[in-house]
This record gives structure tokens, sequence and C-alpha cells, in this order.
């Protein structure tokens, strides 16, 4: 380690959690201690830091490196990386998709960091000889989906559901949204919004109704360059909010 720290580890308590604590945090060290294994992380902010006004108290996420970056780092070398910020991916939902990018291309700086906590857990994937990931348990139905659209399909189903006084729940209702957005390019009735509890305000911001948005232009080739990144960035998001419950689990 470059600087010193106060690192004290829960598991000898039975809790799989590790706090650090130090006057001041190096790059390097944070890349040894969560950054190489990519450790889902709480960073505590420093009381009136940039970093804490813009974002409050404490984020959460991994930390974020580029693909060049990687191997300088394993080695200790930190020639052409900005070594003043960290730049984190971060799953929290009560983050607009603007400050999680801003976050996750721009950072905060190192020195507004007064501690982090983490869990030392991370599953190794299983791979087939292919390198293809072994994915377990599926269960394979036929159907014959010839001239069917599974968007429209989709969109019949729910909307005929909430017709029949069925009440959708939250994620049916952000995808009924996302889907009609998707199928006529960006138009939606306000009406057909305010029936299930969405304007135009919410739904900037919603995370699944965007998902579903891109993963229709996707599906008809109609992602554009900067698209396809949002769509990356918020699958990735969603992934480690999946991934940070079932580690609390």
């Amino acid at each position: 380690m470059i600087n010193q720290y106060q690192i004290i580890n829960y598991s000898n308590f039975g809790i799989p959690n590790i706090d650090v604590k130090g006057n001041e945090f190096h790059y390097l060290d944070l890349f040894e201690i969560v950054g190489r294994q990519q450790f889902m992380t709480t960073f505590y902010l420093k009381k009136d830091s940039e970093a804490r006004i813009q974002y409050g108290e404490h984020l959460l996420g991994v930390i974020y490196y580029e693909f060049k970056n990687i191997a300088k780092l394993n080695v200790n070398k930190t020639d052409g990386v900005d070594v003043d910020k960290i730049k984190i991916d971060s799953p929290a939902m009560d983050l607009c998709l603007k400050k999680r990018s801003k976050l996750k291309y721009g950072g905060i700086k190192v020195t507004d960091i007064e501690s982090i906590s983490f869990l030392p857990c991370k599953n190794k994937a299983e791979l087939y000889d292919t390198g293809e990931k072994k994915i377990f348990n599926v269960v394979e139905i036929e159907m014959e989906t010839n001239n069917i659209d599974p968007d429209t399909f989709c969109q019949s189903y729910l909307v005929s559901k909430n017709n029949s006084g069925v009440e959708l729940i939250q994620y049916e209702k952000e995808q009924l949204i996302g889907i009609t957005l998707g199928i006529n390019n960006g138009h939606i009735d306000s009406r057909f919004l305010n029936h299930f509890g969405f304007d135009e305000d919410s739904i900037r911001d919603n995370i699944n109704i965007w998902k579903h948005i891109y993963k229709i232009k996707e599906r008809r080739g109609q992602l554009s360059e900067e698209e396809k990144k949002k769509y990356n960035d918020i699958q990735c998001i969603l992934w480690m909010g999946t991934l940070n419950k079932l580690l609390n689990e």
C-alpha cells in the first residue's frame, strides 16, 4: 500500500464486510483493494467536498476503468492515467441517468473519499470451452412465431390486461409505456401516461422505460451509436443493481 489505512474486517463477527478508512486515499491503493476484483463498494464522501455536494453522503458502485489502462494498473504503472479521479459505475436508482453518466465518465476526486465499505465477494462465471458463459436450468419452449411482432404482441397483452380491470404492477406499467414510445418513435398520448401515473417529466429519468425503448429500437435496427452506448450503460446499471440485491441477501 502507498498510504496508511485502518482496515476493519467484520468477517470475524460473521458479517462479510470490510471497512477501510484513511486520511487520504491513493488511486493505486483503491485499485488494489476494490478495483482489481471489481467489488461492489460504498464510497463515503468527505463533508463539504465537491462530490458530496453533487451526490450526497455516499455513492454505491464499482470503479470503472478504461480497458487500455487495466494492463498498466496491474503492474502499478500510471502513465497516461488520471490518478486524481476515480470513475464509478453506479447502480443506484436514486441517481438520474445524467448523474450516472457523469459519474462513470467524469468521476470524482480521490481526495473527496473519506472511507469505503465493501463485500469481498465476486462469483466466477463458468464458461464452455468456446468461452461462452454457462447458463443453467434453461427451459426452451417451442412456438410458432411467424408474422408475430413480439413488441406489438406484448403491448396488446398489457393493454388487454389493463382493460379487463387487472391492475398492472409498476414494472408492467413501465414496460407498456416503453414499448409504446419505442413503437411510436417517442410519441405518446399524455392521457395514456396519466392513466398509469406518469407524465413527461417522470418518464425522462425512468431507467426501466428507457430500457424497453432502446430494446425495441435495437430489435428493429434503429439504434444510433449514441443510443447504443446509453443502452449499454442502462444494462450495466440494472445488472449491478440486481447483483447488489443478491449480495445484500
